[in-house]
């Protein structure tokens, strides 16, 4: 009996033995996979670029964006051109540049009467003037204003009917912290 009791003892402590190697094994490549990361606090003011620099970082490192991502940045991208329109309308006036069908105005007017609750536009509402937009951003008037654009601030963005943002036109206005993983490759 005492035989049995000892073998049965033996094999508890070979299992725990075992669980312990693969626990250890796992701490271990945690361990390095923490060394391989660098942390990085990104401080600037609005519009400096570290969004920008981070989504940069993560195409660099391997990490590009699938299908659902970039849906996601659609409404930005939307609401910024939609704001574009309107700064190149405003500025036109500015700049006193006429346009070459008087039957722009009214679209120009509906542009800058467009509202929303926030600076994302849905598809819906972004196909409701994307026509307009086409037609003011084909005028010569609007051609020669952001020829200009020198003269006043401008973020470019591309208008198509079924976009889907590319990886090297992802640009978001938004105040937020951000965290990205990547790993270190021994190159510092």
């Amino acid at each position: 009996m005492n035989k049995i009791l000892c073998l049965k003892g033996n094999s508890d402590r070979r299992e725990q033995i075992r669980r312990s190697k693969i626990i250890d094994q796992d701490i271990l490549q945690e361990k390095v996979e923490y060394y391989k990361t660098i942390k990085i606090l990104l401080l600037g003011a609005s519009e400096c670029g570290k969004s920008t620099f981070l989504k940069q970082m993560r195409i660099l490192h391997g990490q590009d964006y699938d299908v659902q991502d970039l849906l996601e940045f659609r409404p930005i991208i939307y609401g910024n051109i939609i704001r574009i329109m309107k700064v190149l309308v405003t500025a036109r006036q500015s700049f006193d540049i006429q346009w070459t069908q008087s039957t722009l105005q009214s679209y120009a007017d509906q542009i800058l009467s467009f509202k929303t609750k926030s600076n994302e536009i849905q598809t819906h509402e972004f196909l409701a003037v994307a026509d307009i937009i086409q037609q003011l951003w084909l005028d010569d008037a609007i051609q020669e204003t952001y020829r200009r654009r020198n003269e006043f601030i401008l973020l470019v963005s591309i208008s198509k009917r079924n976009y889907l943002p590319f990886t090297i036109t992802l640009r978001a206005n938004i105040a937020v912290i951000e965290s990205l993983i990547l790993g270190y490759n021994g190159y510092f």
